[in-house]
């Protein structure tokens, strides 16, 4: 009698893991596609705050992005914040513009290398290529590119990128959303 319940229990808890272990994957996927699915338009309205040396500049930012582009501008508000005009605004599609202070029109950046930056403009416009790596991502929360590797947190929101040849990386932080944006260079 005893050596059929436990051959009984034995069979309903392999039951049991063989049923809840393909369904665990499906969870992470799904957790996956809908993080991934905030980054295809997102506006994010902030203070910026950009440090170098011992100099530091406070300003108000708003960055916007769809599938074809994103814009970040950063203001420069009057006494007491009024009146807010723009003080820097950077472009980025197909190639770089800024609108830097004193300048009266956006100017193309060209000390960009266009191959690195149509890479860069594939990934981050394409949220489906880094989608098509969703099991290297749930494996080992990265996915990596060419010059570029994408980090994960535990819940599979985006917490590193890092453009290695050139140094750069930026940092995501999350409190229930997104809630700061650090860039780095070295």
């Amino acid at each position: 009698m005893k050596i059929k319940s436990y051959f009984l229990i034995g069979l309903l808890l392999t039951i049991f893991a063989c049923s809840t272990v393909p369904k665990s994957s499906q969870l992470r996927e799904k957790q996956l596609l809908k993080q991934l699915s905030q980054w295809k338009n997102l506006r994010i309205d902030g203070v910026a705050e950009l440090n170098y040396k011992g100099f530091s500049l406070r300003k108000n930012i708003v960055i916007k992005k769809n599938n074809a582009a994103i814009r970040a501008d950063l203001f420069d508000s009057g006494i007491f914040g009024m009146s807010p005009t723009p003080f820097i605004s950077v472009y980025f599609s197909d190639e770089l513009w800024a609108q830097l202070p004193g300048q009266k029109k956006a100017e193309q950046l060209t000390t960009v290398d266009a191959e690195k930056l149509s890479m860069i403009s594939e990934i981050i416009f394409n949220i489906d290529k880094l989608y098509e790596q969703k099991k290297e991502i749930i494996s080992t929360k990265k996915a990596v590119f060419e010059n570029v590797i994408i980090s994960f947190n535990d819940n599979l929101q985006i917490a590193k990128i890092e453009l290695i040849e050139k140094k750069y990386h930026a940092v995501f932080s999350y409190n229930e959303v997104l809630s700061d944006i650090s860039f780095w260079q070295d």
